[in-house]
């Protein structure tokens, strides 16, 4: 795939609820203080009143974000934690321009599933077996996933597509499905509504980025983001107007409920937190299970410190797990020759075809050893 040609990094803003650290710093000029030249692209979200429902969802590569990406239109974003991984993962399984993790994002505002305000369903556990309405693969769904987990078996977690933001919500309040999955403003005007909240929870956002951004300048961009984090902890009453215009005049400044929003400076994405979120997310199915020869690769950028600790390609554990399986039926091998051993020695003499066989495997294990992959007492 050919990138255009660019003459400035170009950062994509979306939805408010995952980008009003980068819309702030754009704004306040914070950016430009760490002598970045940016150029941003809009591009439609799931939380605009605007965004049509009719876009496609067969694969996320399809979706106007990541097609954009695709294209080189984009060389910096941020989404769901899992969405971004997924999309990591699977852009180099399907020969797509690579995505790198660069780190964990700053925006960790909630999602709530909300039911109509007669519905009878008052609790999780209640919605065994019924449709909640998400976007497929992105941060509804896996959050979702995270919030009902505890309540349901898998099998009886069903999803289902029912549009934007603004179109669940409608489809809740009309009887068409039974719940669906909102990130704010939407939970505000579902308040507004009526809607009952039946459970609720903050998601992790994810920063991605195309190889074209190095250490140094992604370090200045999330420098520039934690200081808009700053004044958004502090009141983030002056920035509620990113979030009143994505509902089209359905919410008023004065019931938006800022309460839900947290932000943090962006950290650092390590080896565990990557593994962990990857096996969760095959566990339910949401990823494409790796294979190959490579094992995941956690790069670090040339002369950074820690916090450029940057970014993760991922395919797959097979080498570990077939890494651990080989010491496994080495050390049965050798417990079984040695005791061969033991028990010829108790019989008689050691017959030639155990003694080769018991010497190839010391001299295996004496290689092993010298090459550091398994320690001398096992």
């Amino acid at each position: 795939m050919t990138v255009k040609e660019r003459t400035k990094p170009q950062v994509a803003t979306m939805n408010a609820v995952h980008d009003l650290p980068v819309l702030v710093a754009r704004d306040k000029g914070f950016f430009k203080d760490e002598g970045l030249d940016l150029e941003f692209v809009t591009t439609p979200g799931m939380a605009q009143a605007t965004t049509s429902h009719f876009v496609k969802f067969d694969s996320v590569f399809d979706r106007p974000l990541d097609s954009v990406y695709n294209e080189g239109g984009i060389d910096q974003y941020r989404m769901c934690e899992w969405g971004i991984m997924k999309r990591a993962v699977e852009a180099n399984t399907q020969g797509l321009r690579g995505r790198k993790i660069v780190a964990l994002g700053a925006s960790m505002s909630k999602f709530a599933i909300v039911v109509a305000r007669d519905s009878k369903y008052y609790e999780p556990e209640m919605l065994k077996d019924k449709p909640i309405a998400v976007t497929p693969n992105n941060g509804s769904d896996f959050t979702t996933l995270k919030m009902m987990e505890g309540f349901l078996a898998p099998e009886h977690v069903k999803r289902t597509n029912a549009g934007s933001m603004l179109k669940r919500l409608e489809a809740v309040r009309d009887g068409k499905v039974a719940a669906a999955s909102l990130m704010e403003p939407w939970i505000s005007v579902a308040q507004k509504w009526g809607l009952r909240i039946l459970i609720e929870s903050h998601s992790t956002r994810s920063e991605a980025a195309g190889d074209d951004l190095d250490g140094p300048t992604l370090k200045r961009m999330f420098r520039a983001q934690a200081r808009a984090v700053e004044f958004i902890e502090k009141d983030p009453t002056p920035f509620i107007h990113y979030f009143i215009r994505e509902t089209g005049g359905l919410l008023e400044p004065h019931e938006f409920q800022t309460w839900r929003l947290l932000h943090a400076a962006p950290q650092p994405y390590t080896r565990e937190r990557f593994e962990d979120t990857y096996n969760w997310t095959v566990k339910w199915n949401m990823t494409t299970t790796a294979r190959g020869s490579s094992a995941t690769r956690l790069a670090q950028d040339k002369g950074g410190d820690h916090h450029e600790t940057l970014i993760r390609h991922h395919c797959g554990t097979t080498g570990h797990r077939v890494r651990r399986f080989r010491l496994f039926v080495h050390a049965v091998v050798r417990l079984g020759l040695d005791h061969a051993h033991r028990r010829h020695r108790r019989h008689g003499q050691l017959q030639p075809h155990r003694r080769r066989q018991l010497e190839s495997a010391r001299r295996c294990h004496r290689r092993r050893q010298g090459q550091g992959r398994i320690s001398p007492h096992e």
